[in-house]
């Protein structure tokens, strides 16, 4: 990728930069390790069906959980969009299909359960969202997205929230 954006004689100089810049950070980085570190591990299933040509299906599913804290959250819905004109300019192909198209119009539904030191919320969620997207030239991608959100359920506030956030929400 860098032997294409700069001249022949730079590519020595810039791939001995990009080395150092790593070998630092690694550096930096591995002096923050802590034995008080706690992994989290929040396993999620996801899948992507493609319908026909302009129709697509996201269901998705997972698991939140602090180790530190006794916090656990289960969510679950899915999506539904319709992608609109194909771009058709020469472009490298994205992995994400709705890339590929100037509109994707699209809807879903998630749902929330949450448990938090005894204390349980259920939340539901409804989205509506459009992207419109244009393509310039073949490495730039510009879009615009804009998405509306329902929210509904019964909700219990943790007393972690100050009681003056509690009648803002």
């Amino acid at each position: 990728m860098i032997h294409n954006l700069l001249p022949q004689s730079h590519n020595v100089v810039a791939l001995v930069a990009i080395l150092v810049l790593v070998v630092i950070a690694g550096a930096t980085v591995s002096g923050q390790n802590n034995d008080n570190t706690v992994g989290e591990f929040w396993p999620t299933l996801s899948g992507h069906i493609q319908f026909s040509d302009n129709w697509r299906l996201l269901p998705f599913l997972g698991l939140r959980k602090g180790e530190d804290y006794p916090y656990q959250q289960f969510f679950a819905g899915f999506g539904l969009g319709y992608q609109l004109k194909r771009i058709t300019k020469p472009h490298w192909e994205n992995i994400d299909r709705d890339k590929e198209y100037t509109f994707v119009f699209g809807g879903g539904y998630e749902r929330l359960q949450t448990a938090n030191a005894g204390k349980t919320s259920e939340e539901n969620r409804l989205a509506l969202q459009a992207v419109a997207a244009l393509r310039p030239t073949s490495r730039l991608l510009a879009s615009d997205r804009n998405r509306v959100e329902f929210r509904w359920g019964r909700r219990r506030v943790f007393d972690s929230v100050p009681q003056f956030a509690r009648r803002r929400v």
